[in-house]
């Protein structure tokens, strides 16, 4: 049995590990955490871990999967969720978070973590660019998966219409951070193909979608504003995964690839659903994927 504690509780040895990770960091509130450690030093040791930049720690992005890793298993020991589902953070450049949203939602139905070299591949990405979507609906398709689109932004009509398109339905600030970080003229034609193997549902997600898909333990990625999910104003494009929900609590736990990534992130269905439908609820995706071989599944 684990000799490690928490709140005189005896935790998992997998637990017990990741307290002894923890004490290595570079936080004194880290390294006093004891053996029988209490819910207010881990409180302490990651409070200070957030004004700490681990962008510029020695063995980066190391330290920042170590913590990932730690919070992953303490939250898994202490609530209780629906399902469990493997993490994978952003890379220090903060460009990747569509590959590590797909890089979590193939290790879930697979059990196969993917470089991160390899979901670029999936994704198409290119260097110093934000990755579209379109890329990797085709390529995951060829690769045995269902994908079910719902949002009110029209693939195909992107396609054909490009930033005016963009610029009609999200307004002028999310059409502009689309031509600051995006290929549109290479997206254009991803968009095209991947319109046609993909299930779209043009109308705006909701909570109800969110619930139907966990339920039935589908794997769902959703484009946020990432501003607004940190609660400041402005508007960046982001991709997280959605974990679990909680009707009672009116919460839905999420795996944020950040950065700072933030596994089993918990957010009020009020802040999520602000920041799903920022600035412009015409943006709000639910992309839902699912092995079509379902022996696949969990």
């Amino acid at each position: 049995m684990s000799r490690c504690k928490i709140d005189k509780n005896p935790i998992s040895p997998k637990a017990c590990e990741a307290i002894n990770e923890l004490k290595k960091q570079d936080s004194p509130g880290c390294q006093a955490i004891s053996d029988e450690a209490t819910t207010n030093q881990l409180v302490q040791c990651f409070n200070e871990l957030k004004g700490i930049d681990l962008s510029r720690h020695k063995n980066f992005p190391t330290a920042w999967q170590n913590v990932s890793k730690v919070r992953n298993i303490l939250r898994r020991d202490s609530v209780p969720l629906k399902r469990q589902v493997p993490f994978r953070s952003n890379i220090p450049k903060d460009v990747n978070c569509l590959e590590a949203s797909l890089g979590i939602v193939i290790e879930f139905y697979s059990n196969k973590s993917l470089a991160m070299a390899e979901l670029e591949k999936i994704s198409g990405k290119e260097s110093g660019k934000f990755s579209g979507t379109w890329q990797a609906f085709s390529n995951l398709v060829k690769r045995g998966f269902n994908i079910k689109s719902i949002g009110q932004f029209d693939h195909a009509r992107f396609g054909r219409e490009g930033y005016d398109y963009v610029e009609k339905i999200a307004g002028a600030t999310v059409a502009q951070n689309w031509r600051d970080n995006v290929d549109l003229a290479r997206e254009q034609k991803r968009a095209k193909k991947a319109a046609q193997v993909i299930d779209m549902q043009l109308r705006q997600p909701t909570m109800e979608d969110i619930k139907k898909m966990v339920d039935g333990n589908k794997m769902g990625i959703a484009y946020v504003n990432s501003l607004a999910l940190g609660g400041r104003s402005g508007y960046v494009g982001h991709f997280v995964v959605i974990v679990d929900y909680n009707d009672e609590k009116k919460e839905v736990t999420i795996h944020n690839p950040g950065l700072p990534p933030k596994p089993y992130q918990v957010v009020s269905y009020k802040n999520f659903q602000k920041a799903w439908y920022s600035p412009n609820p015409a943006m709000a995706s639910l992309i839902i994927l699912e092995p079509r071989d379902t022996k696949d599944k969990k």
